[in-house]
């Protein structure tokens, strides 16, 4: 299991990490503002929890077909330390959109992708 400290200092461990093709099940056409919005909907439902969404940088050159990074990352992490007093441990999951990469390993293109979230703004408490 990977650990990383987060920016905000929290110290966090990498449970599970999802790689996808962002446009997967795109058969044919191009991407709309409308796709993208139901693309990053339906991951957010395909988690056990609510998901915190990086946003993406979106490829504006043509208005009519905004596109997402190419790769869409679904992490789930957790620390085990609440946010509050009650609970035993705190969790998120995180997605977020990124160019493909060849040269980086796992550890480093997870740490890249959430050492910026603001840990306490959105995970949540839970009991093991």
């Amino acid at each position: 299991m990977l650990s990383f400290q987060l920016d905000c200092g929290r110290s966090v461990f990498l449970d599970s990490l999802k790689y996808s093709r962002t446009y997967s099940g795109l058969l044919e056409g191009r991407p709309t503002a409308r796709l993208n919005y139901t693309i990053i909907d339906r991951t957010r439902s395909q988690t056990a929890s609510r998901a915190f969404v990086i946003p993406p940088r979106i490829n504006d050159e043509d208005p009519d077909h905004p596109v997402l990074p190419p790769v869409q990352l679904v992490a789930y992490v957790w620390c085990s330390e609440p946010i509050g007093s009650e609970a035993m441990a705190s969790q998120a999951w995180i997605v977020w959109y990124r160019e493909e990469w060849k040269d980086e390993s796992i550890e480093k293109v997870a740490f890249d992708g959430i050492r910026g979230v603001d840990w306490d703004a959105i995970a949540e408490d839970f009991d093991w």
